[in-house]
This record gives C-alpha cells, sequence and structure tokens, in this order.
C-alpha cells in the first residue's frame, strides 16, 4: 500500500511539473498554491463548508473558513451540517 501511495505521488508531482512546462508561465506556482485555489474555488461555488472541509482535510473548521472568508461569503450564511 505504501509503494502505490509514493507511486501515485510520483506520478502526480510529474504530471503537475510537466503541465507547467506546457503553460510556460512567468512566474513560479507551487503545488500548495492549487490547493488554495481548489478551496477558495469550491467556497465561491457556493459548495457546502463540509464538503471543502473534507477535500481539504481539515480537521478545524477554523482552517476551512479561511477560504470562505477569502470568497467572500458573510460568515452568517454558512451551513456547517451536511444536510
Amino acid at each position: 500500500m505504501q509503494l502505490q501511495l509514493q507511486l501515485q505521488y510520483a506520478v502526480t508531482v510529474y504530471s503537475y511539473s510537466m503541465q507547467l512546462q506546457y503553460a510556460e508561465l512567468d512566474f513560479p506556482v507551487h503545488a500548495h498554491q492549487l490547493r488554495h485555489a481548489c478551496g477558495y474555488h469550491l467556497a465561491r461555488q457556493g459548495k457546502a463548508s463540509y464538503l471543502i472541509q473534507s477535500h481539504l482535510g481539515h480537521r478545524n473548521y477554523k482552517n476551512t473558513e479561511i477560504y470562505i472568508h477569502w470568497a467572500g461569503i458573510p460568515k452568517g450564511s454558512i451551513n456547517w451540517s451536511e444536510q
């Protein structure tokens, strides 16, 4: 199982680096920035906060609140339940 995860990680990193070369960006982009972009866009699309929290692997909801804040969503309108 550990070897399989290592191989998946290696393939992901290689694929990511190849896509960056293909894009010919004139600024550095790091994998962690993709994580932030994913959280931001999920919040902007109005996805449930528990879903964002789950996708990003946050244990504490306060970490997820950052993405909701960046997306400009008022705190009072956040639904933290799965319903």
